[in-house]
């Protein structure tokens, strides 16, 4: 009954006004803020990985776009169509020396070739460490059986071709240490329209792939993978893994095997695939965002990954501390309520007080409650009353 009685008192009954009017805003303001806030720091970080792959493709587009201008340049040199239109050996120092400067001004150009129709080699620059060196006839190789030249000798005026990205090979092996290779190839077009052969520029990747590799930077939980048609990586994070495709190292490592979500959504597999220009994929563990490079017909895809743990970290960490401020919170306003009741409930106090003080023949006793209000008035009254008993008593007394 005694506990019962405080907790009927006009502090509790104030108090649970308080909390009855102020819980279920906030409560609704901090739910709001629990589940949207981390979301929408997810949201973000889904952002930047795709972010982090355009910036990427970006990359590997320019390198792509700028090697394809300078091939087609080459194919135009005048001294290349008058070698290719005659075939005259005395015209190819005047090739080579073009190749040399051209070579000079681009580092990363591996080799610069004019082969003929027929698939032979006519004239080569090599870069070997620092230096340019133009192949002797000795040097020169018959190169009928790779697919680029096949593929270079159905070109029309005006293409380009691009070969898929692969290690370099030289005398029928892969050379050591490996150098990712992309090949571009240009017609000769002689003065009187035929096609004499092509030029043929062999971009060394290896800055691409480290650009790519360095996409995100430092702190950034993204990681670039570059796949072929068939799913084989091309570029992965873990280098074992590179290169792992049946026209290089042939690990059979592949992004269709690995994430098989991945190939159902693309309809890949390592036989083929069908895949859309850009594609977002969330497993369990990662997220994944890929995209298109280079020509279509290559069919490379830039996937950028993320494990889920890192995207959703942020969110996890601002919710333990959205938990911490609204318990704070609630601490305080709790106290506050406390506080504010005790000072509103304190004149009914004195005044329940100072009457049982009275009842009990206590005519001395004053409320004293210096407030102007209702409640200032009834103490005011009672002190009153309790003069006048006083007074009235000692009369009686006298």
């Amino acid at each position: 009954p005694r506990l019962r009685g405080r907790f009927s008192s006009l502090r509790w009954k104030l108090a649970a006004v308080f909390v009855a009017l102020a819980l279920p805003p906030l409560v609704i303001a901090a739910g709001y803020l629990y589940y949207e806030l981390p979301r929408s720091l997810e949201d973000e970080a889904r952002v930047e990985l795709s972010a982090d792959q355009r910036a990427a493709a970006s990359v590997f587009e320019r390198h792509v776009a700028g090697v394809e201008a300078d091939t087609s340049i080459l194919a135009d040199l005048p001294a290349v169509r008058r070698y290719a239109a005659a075939g005259d050996p005395m015209l190819a120092p005047d090739v080579e020396a073009d190749f040399l400067l051209f070579a000079a001004a681009h580092t990363n150009y591996l080799q610069v070739r004019y082969i003929d129709q027929t698939g032979q080699e006519r004239v080569r620059v090599d870069r070997r460490a620092d230096a340019l060196i133009a192949l002797p006839e000795s040097g020169l190789q018959d190169k009928s059986g790779r697919y680029y030249v096949e593929a270079a000798s159905a070109l029309a005026p005006g293409e380009i071709y691009i070969s898929p990205l692969d290690l370099n090979r030289e005398r029928g092996g892969i050379q050591e240490p490996h150098v990712p290779v992309i090949r571009f190839a240009a017609p000769v077009i002689t003065e009187s329209g035929e096609r004499a052969g092509f030029v043929i520029v062999n971009l060394d990747a290896s800055s691409l792939v480290a650009e790519l590799r360095a996409t995100g930077g430092p702190d950034s939980d993204t990681d670039l993978m570059l796949i072929d048609d068939e799913g084989y990586y091309l570029v992965h994070p873990d280098a074992g893994r590179s290169w792992s495709g049946p026209r290089d190292l042939d690990t059979g490592w592949n992004l269709y095997d690995d994430v098989p979500e991945f190939a159902a959504l693309v309809g890949g597999t390592a036989e083929g695939k069908s895949a859309p220009a850009q594609l977002d994929l969330r497993t369990s563990d990662q997220q994944l965002v890929a995209g298109e490079v280079g020509p279509p017909e290559r069919g490379w895809l830039l996937v950028a990954s993320a494990p889920e743990s890192a995207i959703l970290a942020p969110a996890r960490t601002l919710r333990f501390q959205l938990l911490l401020v609204f318990g704070a919170m609630t601490a305080v306003g709790l106290g506050v309520i406390w506080f504010a009741t005790g000072r509103l409930s304190r004149p009914a106090r004195l005044l329940r007080e100072g009457a049982v003080q009275i009842g009990r023949g206590d005519f001395q006793h004053r409320i004293g409650l210096p407030s102007s209000d209702e409640l200032g008035d009834v103490a005011h009254a009672f002190d009153q009353m309790a003069e006048q008993l006083e007074d009235s008593y000692r009369t009686l007394e006298g």
